[in-house]
């Protein structure tokens, strides 16, 4: 009786023994599985913010452009990176995709806009598509480029925002539709026009586009 007893309590001892060691095997893969998880969440995360910095600055850089108060042409170049990334531009959002994720292959970011750019790419209906272009319709249209020492009536700002807006408004659902693709391995252009009243005020047009 008392062999007995022995027995069941040693075969006891030993499936609590094998029990605990399968629950420690469990324990330890399930930490080594979240510590893979969390590194390739990290690494995408990562990844994720290097394009969204990028389109960050180029954010920043439109944004400026309007604040200036004279004609302005200046040239974006993106950063090299030793990565492939695709960005596209509305006249309300930055994109930019990256390739490269491990938790799903395509990366991508919207950055939005917070003025809205007058976009050119090839295709477009417009009526102009830089700062010439938009100075020379307006003498055509009002008599007076809008250039200083040629600034135009106070009475026609209105008409004058109106006519910029119909514009963009025009092209914004085209250009939603098909964003202008960009070639980072050459410089984006901004300019700025600035359209001058005789009251000493200012009306701004951000162009964006870039050289074939």
């Amino acid at each position: 009786m008392v062999t007995n007893m022995l027995k069941f309590l040693l075969n006891k001892k030993g499936i609590v023994s094998w029990l605990l060691s399968q629950i420690a095997l469990i324990l330890a893969t399930g930490i080594l599985l979240a510590s893979i998880a969390s590194i390739t969440f990290y690494s995408d995360w990562k990844k994720e913010a290097e394009i969204k910095a990028i389109a960050s600055e180029l954010a920043s850089w439109i944004y400026t452009m309007d604040l200036r108060v004279e004609e302005n042409i200046t040239k974006f170049f993106f950063p090299i990176k030793d990565f492939y990334y695709n960005v596209s531009i509305s006249t309300d959002y930055i994109v930019i995709e990256r390739y490269d994720g491990r938790i799903k292959d395509t990366i991508r970011i919207s950055h939005p806009l917070f003025i809205k750019p007058y976009v050119v790419r090839e295709n477009l209906d417009i009526e102009w598509k830089n700062s010439e272009e938009l100075h020379e319709k307006l003498k055509e249209k009002y008599g007076m480029n809008g250039n200083a020492g040629e600034e135009i009536s106070i009475f026609l700002k209105n008409d004058i925002k109106n006519y910029i807006e119909e514009e963009l408004d025009k092209i914004s659902v085209e250009i939603a539709q098909k964003p202008l693709q960009i070639d980072i391995d050459k410089p984006l252009i901004l300019e700025n026009c600035i359209i001058h009243f005789d009251d000493a005020s200012i009306l701004n047009v951000i162009f964006i586009y870039q050289e074939v």
